[in-house]
């Protein structure tokens, strides 16, 4: 293997752990947005109850 093609696979590895922790902290914000979301439902259901 050359330098070359050493490098290009260094550079493709790096890119694929780049691209997992990107995919990772997404998964994270779309579960804190979903956790939020449920939250204000509730939220709306309780004072729809209250408004009663």
């Amino acid at each position: 293997m050359t330098w070359e093609q050493e490098i290009q696979l260094a550079r493709e590895d790096e890119r694929e752990k780049e691209r997992e922790r990107s995919q990772k902290i997404i998964a994270a914000k779309d579960e804190t947005i979903e956790k939020q979301e449920r939250e204000i439902a509730e939220l709306k259901a309780k004072l729809a109850e209250m408004q009663k």
